[in-house]
Order: structure tokens, then sequence, then C-alpha cells
């Protein structure tokens, strides 16, 4: 079993990414992209993050340390990184099938349990339509690094690595290539690229 790269694109034609109901993912789900453990390391160092670390190459680390998940984000980028907490008690119900899938629900006894792991992130997501609540989230185990770039930064961190966009599949150069349209479209400040590993 190896690592696996997660990557969306998310844009906001505001420009702050600051409102949860005006950040949109160009896809549902997650691109899918060759596994090249060069491009994880430049991107967010996602093979060295598991290493111990004496055994941590520091020409591996990567030029922009992971971020985090963003916050707020996509309803597609919640989705895939996070369960929410389903409390069974609570006078709100479980979320609107068309807002959430259940077979992404957690109850919060199994949340607690997936916070004692370092890498488990804790958060909220904003339930803006079919009505509004704010849940309570988590990240399950195995999912490691998340970031989010620019797509400056991208090319940047690849450079950093001395990665050609060039040489890599081109899964790479089509995602790069997204990037591009949509800032031609709505400018630099309203896209990034978010990004998580699973191992």
């Amino acid at each position: 079993m190896g690592t696996d790269i997660h990557a969306f694109i998310e844009t906001d034609t505001t420009g702050d990414f600051s409102t949860a109901g005006s950040i949109f993912s160009l896809t549902a789900d997650a691109f899918i992209l060759d596994r090249d453990y060069d491009v994880f390391d430049a991107l967010a160092g996602a093979r060295e993050h598991q290493m111990p670390e004496p055994d941590r190459d520091s020409q591996r680390i990567p030029l922009i340390p992971p971020r985090g998940i963003p916050s707020p984000r996509s309803l597609s980028v919640s989705r895939s990184f996070f369960y929410l907490v389903d409390d069974p008690v609570s006078t709100v119900g479980p979320p609107n099938e068309w807002f959430w899938p259940r077979h992404r629900c957690v109850d919060p006894i199994d949340a607690q349990e997936w916070r004692t792991n370092p890498d488990c992130v804790y958060s909220t997501v904003v339930q803006w339509f079919n009505g509004e609540h704010v849940w309570d989230a988590v990240s399950p185990r195995g999912l490691i690094c998340p970031t989010w770039l620019s797509a400056t930064e991208f090319d940047e961190s690849l450079a950093h690595h001395s990665i050609r966009l060039l040489d890599l599949p081109v899964s790479y150069r089509i995602l790069r290539k997204s990037l591009e349209m949509l800032e031609d479209e709505l400018g630099a400040n309203c896209v990034r690229l978010v990004l998580w590993f699973d191992h």
C-alpha cells in the first residue's frame, strides 16, 4: 500500500475565500493524479512526513510547509476530507441527504477516538443550503499533509525540487493548465489548489 494524492481546484469569485457559500470546487471529486513521490514531497512533504524525524532528508522538505486544510472550503473538499459528527440525541437530526451523504457521518464516540490520532483534523462544515447549520467535522485516520497552493506556488514548489512539469505525467499538466485557465478567467486571487495525501 502506498501514498496517494487528493487534489481539488477551488474558486471564489469574491477573491478572499472567506464565505463557504461562495467557494466551489471545479470537480465533484478529486483529480486522479499519478503517484509520484518526488512531486508529493515537493508539494507538501508527504513521504517525508511519514519518516521518523532522524531519517528525514532535508533536501526533500517542501518550499512551502503544509498549511492545513483551508477553512472555509468548498463542499466537495469537505465531503472528501471530513466526516460529519452526527449526534443522535441532537435536536437538529441527521444532515439533509442533499447536503451530506449518510455514509460520511460518524458518531461522537468514534469521532473522539479518531481525534487521538495526531494527523486528525477537527473542524466545522457550514451547511448553507437546504437549511442552515454548522456541523462538527473530523478527518479519518490516514489523511496527511493537507495544504493549499496558488498556481505560482505550485510552480515554485516543483522548481524548488528541480522537477519540470513537462517531465511529469499528463495528469499533472492537465491540473496545471486548469489552474491557469481559471486564473485567466477569474483572477489569480480567485483560484487555489487544495490537496492532501492518504497512506
